[in-house]
């Protein structure tokens, strides 16, 4: 737990290393291997990812935006751009590239890819015959739903914050915040 949360400190240092060199050296007193440590932040870091991407893709379909306009090279380009596209982005396709998020951060999540990573890589680290801990789909099914569960308290939380500074959510992007 402890190097959990001093992991999260290594957040607000630049770069993505200082929160998993931080973890890994809390659980390493523990017997746990360099190798394991940082695999097992990389599976947090992705199951976040994911269950965050699942999460989109059910709120565009629910609360998205009709029809509208298809993916466009413009509206392309400005979401690469982290700009709002000015003709918007429809129901469909917002879902679709959320779905595509997913996807790309959930493949190596499944069970029999994860393990036989997980297997290869902490094999230096590893005494003869260690056995390495195996994720199953009930395990990353329930890692999806609570950091799911996590992602939402995390929206009211600035639905809240947009509230009480009088932005409300009913604004959707088009309100100043004078």
């Amino acid at each position: 737990m402890r190097g959990y949360y001093i992991g999260h400190l290594g957040k607000y240092l630049p770069g993505k290393a200082w929160a998993l060199l931080l973890r890994a050296a809390q659980v390493r007193p523990a017997g746990v291997s360099l190798g394991l440590a940082t695999l097992t932040a990389f599976y947090e870091v992705l199951t976040t990812m994911a269950a965050g991407s699942l999460l989109a893709a059910c709120l565009f379909a629910v609360f998205g935006e009709g029809a509208g306009p298809g993916l466009t090279t413009d509206a392309l380009h400005s979401l690469l751009w982290l700009e709002a596209p000015p003709e918007g982005v429809g129901r469909g396709t917002a879902v679709m590239l959320a779905l595509l998020l997913a996807s790309a951060t959930g493949l190596p999540l499944l069970p029999a890819l994860f393990n036989r990573v997980a297997q290869r890589l902490t094999l230096p680290g590893r005494e003869e015959g260690a056995p390495v801990p195996r994720i199953g789909l009930g395990q990353l099914a329930e890692g999806l739903v609570l950091t799911s569960v996590g992602w939402a308290l995390l929206g009211l939380a600035l639905l809240a914050a947009l509230e009480g500074v009088g932005a409300g959510w009913r604004c959707r992007g088009r309100c100043s915040a004078g």
